[in-house]
């Protein structure tokens, strides 16, 4: 079974063929469900950067999924 997909703002990116692709700047939700089980991920978009968690310093980047 494979995932449905589904993206926060069709504006700044969308899903085509399975792959996020961007349209603008900005950050939105992307959100995998299969089943039961579902799961989102913040993603910033071009020139945007994800806000930092509460408590967070610069530079430091644990709390994210670092994706090339």
């Amino acid at each position: 079974m494979k995932p449905q997909w589904s993206v926060s703002d069709g504006k700044i990116a969308e899903i085509k063929d399975g792959v996020l692709v961007g349209k603008g700047d900005g950050v939105v939700d992307v959100t995998a469900k299969n089943g039961e089980m579902t799961r989102t991920w913040k993603v910033a978009v071009g020139k945007a950067e994800l806000p930092k968690p509460d408590g967070a310093k610069a530079g430091d980047d644990d709390d994210f999924d670092m994706l090339d």
